[in-house]
């Protein structure tokens, strides 16, 4: 069948592979230029320095895309390029906007390890090499420069939002701060952390007290013993002090005669000492410098004192007197010097023991009002231990709140140095970016078309189209061919030659399938035009 029509596949194979490269030849070269864009990383440790930018290398390029494809951005490059400047007069914008989005390629190349993008290429394809090539550069001028600025907006986000947060952390923190602080100021001495100092004023006002009784005990006991002294020196000073009948007709020599003697009162310095000394024997001890001068000074004053006491007149021997006539005998106390040395010396020992029993008195009354004072404080001391359960329940609640906000605080503090630091690593360009590795340069052949393989495509084409019409030519005669296409066992009786008769004109038929025949190959080779045309991007 095939062979049968050989003459008329012939045709159609040279006709089409000849339609076919002349449509080829005339197809107009595409450029292709490329630039290497290396995706540097981090040159700061990530230990030293975290980044805030967390966004994969292949989302941050499709966002970067979206923005570099917008229609402004390829407006400004096709006017500044003078891009598809015969398009123009039969396209709108927007259909040439949409030709330079299939024009401009990304493609990404995978890294050495973790199957992360090491670099990317940027391609662009035009009819005008140079201007290829420009573009491409210009493309990749504006990925890097878009990478820096998403990457130094996201930081400075990052760092905005933690220093809201931190703000409003630091006034909840104030308010906190100073509700804990008008509480402890409200029960300041029943708060927890002071039960240490609470039970230590209570262990030292019980010593105080304890040291208190026994002052007391120990005033009182002077007191008995100064009672009990001068107990004893009165009955002496009374027997020396006794009166006796005396008569003035002896003419004997006769002792002085003293008047009976009152013993003295302290003096009034002397006292204001006393009760001086009692003050501050109730605020310090006796090792105290205060008390030692007041003691030194008392003691003084009353020696100043028995100094100015008037003494009484001794004579060495006894004096006689003349009485020239007898009188009646009289209670007169007579006393010898030694006598009266002693008395002066036992009245001036009991005015002392008045004045020490005077201050242990003193000593006794300061010491009483100053055990009341003692068990006031320990009542109120007491009282405050008993109210420090409520008060640390109510303080872990004030605390609770305190310490969260506190730890809140801190950590956004952190964050935020954290994240000010990665924004000035963001502004000096030391976090990871894009750095053109290999500037696209000016090509010297055409990516497009390939005129070979296309020419032998329009040949192939040529030939499956004779192939198919000479078939179906023979097909539609309904014809036996010859004794192969009979079933096996029939018998061949004759063979007829083939006789042409020459007809005035072609039948009907015929000619439909002429026609048919003209019609498939028309269709054949417009479809095949179609697809060189879009093939060399016509």
């Amino acid at each position: 069948m095939v062979w049968k029509g050989k003459l008329l596949l012939v045709v159609i194979w040279i006709a089409v592979t000849s339609a076919g490269s002349l449509v080829v030849m005339r197809m107009q070269p595409i450029y292709k230029a490329e630039t290497l864009v290396l995706v540097e990383s981090q040159k700061i440790p990530d230990k030293f320095v975290a980044s805030t930018v967390i966004q994969d290398v292949q989302d941050r390029l499709a966002t970067i895309s979206q923005e570099i494809l917008s229609t402004t951005r390829l407006k400004k490059i096709v006017e500044d390029y003078h891009l598809y400047s015969q398009d123009r007069t039969k396209h709108s914008f927007e259909e040439i906007v949409e030709s330079m989005r299939h024009d401009v390629e990304v493609r990404l190349e995978k890294g050495w390890s973790n199957d992360r993008p090491g670099a990317f290429r940027i391609g662009y394809q035009g009819s005008d090499p140079t201007v290829v090539a420009a573009v491409a550069n210009r493309l990749a001028s504006l990925y890097i420069d878009e990478n820096l600025r998403v990457r130094e907006v996201q930081a400075e986000g990052t760092s905005q939002f933690i220093d809201a947060q931190l703000s409003e952390a630091k006034k909840t923190l104030d308010d906190l701060e100073a509700a804990v602080s008008r509480y402890k100021v409200a029960h300041n001495g029943e708060l927890p952390q002071q039960e240490s100092s609470i039970s230590s004023a209570l262990s030292r006002l019980q010593t105080e007290l304890q040291g208190t009784q026994d002052s007391m005990s120990r005033a009182q006991q002077n007191i008995v013993m100064y009672d009990a002294e001068i107990g004893t020196i009165e009955p002496r000073l009374s027997a020396l002090l006794a009166p006796r009948d005396v008569t003035h007709t002896e003419d004997v020599t006769q002792p002085r005669v003293l008047p009976e003697r009152q013993p003295a009162e302290p003096a009034k310095a002397s006292q204001a000492l006393i009760t001086q000394l009692a003050a501050l024997r109730a605020r310090y001890s006796d090792e105290h410098p205060e008390v030692k001068r007041v003691k030194a000074e008392l003691a003084e004053v009353l020696r100043s004192e028995q100094q100015q006491a008037p003494e009484p007149v001794a004579h060495e021997g006894p004096a006689t007197l003349s009485v020239p006539r007898p009188k009646p005998a009289t209670r007169q106390v007579v006393i010898s010097p030694e006598a009266a040395r002693e008395v002066d010396q036992l009245q001036q020992r009991a005015n002392a023991l008045r004045a020490q029993r005077a201050i242990a008195n003193n000593e006794i009354q300061t010491a009483t009002s100053r055990r009341q004072e003692i068990l006031r404080e320990m009542a109120t001391y007491q009282s405050q231990l008993k109210r420090l359960p409520i008060r640390e329940q109510e303080m872990a609640g004030l605390t609770r709140d305190y310490e969260t906000a506190r730890a809140n605080y801190r950590s956004l503090l952190d964050k935020k140095t954290s994240a000010d630091m990665a924004t000035d690593m963001e502004r000096r360009q030391k976090a990871e970016r894009f750095m053109v590795l290999d500037p696209a340069q000016v090509p010297e052949k055409p990516t497009k078309p390939n005129r070979p393989v296309l020419i032998a495509m329009s040949s192939v084409l040529g030939l499956a189209l004779g192939i198919a019409l000479a078939f179906a030519k023979e097909w539609n005669k309904d014809l036996l061919l010859g004794e192969w296409e009979l079933p096996a066992g029939v018998p061949v009786l004759g063979r007829i030659p083939d006789i042409r008769l020459m007809l005035p004109s072609e039948p009907p038929r015929r000619r439909r399938m002429k026609r048919g025949a003209l019609a498939a190959t028309g269709s054949t080779l417009l479809c095949l035009m179609l697809f060189l045309f879009r093939q060399g991007g016509l």
